[in-house]
């Protein structure tokens, strides 16, 4: 399910110590155009140096170096933004590799525990789906569309996002479907998902929920720009060394994420502020109206 922490914050720490390189070069090669400002103004103050030189002359010549310090001036605000920027995710990725979660889903309540409903290991009877569907709770952005319900399924295999009944948002594999008839005779999709990670209580064994088609979010296999989510967005977001989302704002997408094009940097909430990397294809649109982070 992605890439480990230590890999990732490795990768980081790499990419930090290169980009403060690259500032100490750029601050060097500042100073050193500072150095000859200095001493084309010692020049004019000269007057035998003055008067040896052409005054037009020596103000072009001086004209071009300030416009060259102003420009590295520039180059050297840039790259301590990227280097603290890198910092404050190193920074992240290591309080969360130190705080830990010990191979177990991190437990951050962020809404009110829906009806009490026991799902129930790999091989029992599966659970009952979370009551997602409503009014007023439009279909998820993400959800795979189907051509038609008893032709297009999606796929053995994919990965969605579900919310069973009072646990958190949790990444599942589909692993079949089924078509059932409500009151009228009209077939009804529903998917049968597994947990991706064992079950807490019986380790070696999965649970299964059975949900209707419209309470999964369906997760790309691969992440695309062009559905790429703004600065500012609120979203659900898969917490890091997790298997559970939970509400986020983007802070940087991965358009903007120059040391990792891939990963969008989010800001979860009640999680004091921190900013952290998610892949991309795990950053989903919210379901559900009305849904407000914190300020």
């Amino acid at each position: 399910m992605g890439r480990k922490e230590g890999t990732e914050e490795t990768e980081v720490w790499h990419k930090t110590c290169e980009k403060l390189k690259d500032f100490d070069a750029a601050r060097k090669s500042a100073e050193s155009g500072l150095h000859k400002i200095n001493r084309s103004l010692l020049k004019l103050k000269d007057k035998s140096e003055r008067d040896s030189v052409s005054p037009a002359k020596s103000a072009v010549k001086l004209l071009g170096y300030y416009q060259d310090a102003l420009a590295k001036a520039e180059q050297e605000l840039r790259l301590v933004q990227d280097a603290s920027e890198a910092v404050n995710v190193l920074i992240g990725l290591r309080e969360a590799t130190e705080r830990g979660v010990d191979g177990k889903r991190k437990r951050r309540k962020l809404d009110k525990p829906g009806p009490t409903t026991a799902a129930t290991s790999h091989s029992s009877n599966v659970g009952s789906p979370a009551p997602f569907s409503g009014e007023n709770s439009p279909e998820p952005p993400q959800r795979r569309k189907l051509d038609s319900e008893e032709n297009s399924p999606i796929p053995l295999g994919s990965e969605v996002a579900v919310k069973p009944p009072d646990k958190d948002w949790l990444l599942a594999k589909v692993v079949g479907y089924r078509f059932d008839k409500n009151g009228e005779g009209k077939r009804k999709e529903k998917y049968e998902v597994e947990d991706v990670e064992d079950d807490e209580d019986h380790p070696g064994t999965k649970k299964r929920y059975i949900f209707p088609v419209k309470s999964l979010i369906f997760i790309p296999e691969k992440f695309h720009f062009e559905s790429e989510h703004p600065i500012g967005a609120q979203v659900l977001a898969l917490f890091p060394t997790t298997t559970c989302f939970y509400l986020a704002r983007v802070m940087v997408p991965p358009s903007r994420n120059r040391d990792s094009p891939q990963q969008y940097i989010v800001m979860f909430d009640d999680d004091n502020a921190e900013q952290r990397l998610v892949q991309g294809r795990y950053v989903l649109s919210l379901p559900v109206k009305n849904v407000r982070l914190k300020a």
